[in-house]
């Protein structure tokens, strides 16, 4: 841990990428990317073929998210896949995340997730991480029923659902929690890829204000 934030991205094959910052943070500078291991193999998806995967559960189009899932005090990595979402527990330290078991989050029965991507938020002020995911279908509030340490979700509520109408979601659902207003309540930044009649995509990027 050098105190520069680095950069974690995921591609369209599965991978996940770790862009060390040799600069600083007012003026980073990326060094050549590595690609993640889990327990000395590098991670990749399916590529299309379950015989091409690291891993029986990886999948493609990798969608990351770096927090600590299981309360422990060190940031783990939740994967969104194309179907499911992984966790891979941080058995390491802070300075040096060490990655040996590749599991998926358990998520209630009748559960449908298409390209989702993860992120772990306190969304109802209760102390308790919870899970929100964006997919195909709008963004998904699972509750956590448990603890911090063993979490437990509860079935998925809607915070935001897909376009009505004419147009039609598409995935990519990539989001930020935050406060735009400074008014105390939770507010979304959503980027997304909505095709509408003529299916050809249109970039969009929405601000949805929480009351």
């Amino acid at each position: 841990m050098d105190g520069n934030k680095d950069l974690l991205a995921g591609d369209g094959a599965g991978q996940i990428w770790i862009f060390l910052n040799t600069g600083t943070d007012s003026l980073p500078f990326l060094n050549a990317g590595q690609r993640l291991k889990v327990a000395g193999t590098v991670l990749h998806g399916t590529f299309h073929s379950k015989k091409d995967a690291s891993h029986i559960e990886a999948k493609d189009h990798s969608r990351i998210h770096y927090a600590d899932w299981d309360g422990d005090g060190l940031n783990d990595l939740l994967i969104g896949y194309d179907t499911n979402i992984a966790f891979l527990k941080n058995t390491g330290t802070p300075a040096e995340p060490l990655f040996i078991t590749f599991d998926t989050i358990k998520l209630p029965t009748g559960s449908k997730l298409f390209m989702p991507g993860p992120i772990i938020y306190d969304w109802n002020n209760d102390g308790l991480q919870d899970l929100i995911v964006g997919n195909i279908m709008g963004i998904y509030w699972f509750k956590n029923i448990g603890s911090n340490t063993s979490p437990q979700l509860a079935p998925s509520e809607i915070v935001i659902p897909k376009p009505t109408a004419n147009q039609v979601q598409y995935g990519q659902a990539r989001f930020q929690i935050l406060d735009w207003n400074r008014d105390g309540i939770h507010d979304i930044l959503l980027g997304n890829v909505i095709y509408g009649r003529s299916m050809q995509p249109s970039g969009n990027l929405m601000l949805y204000l929480g009351k």
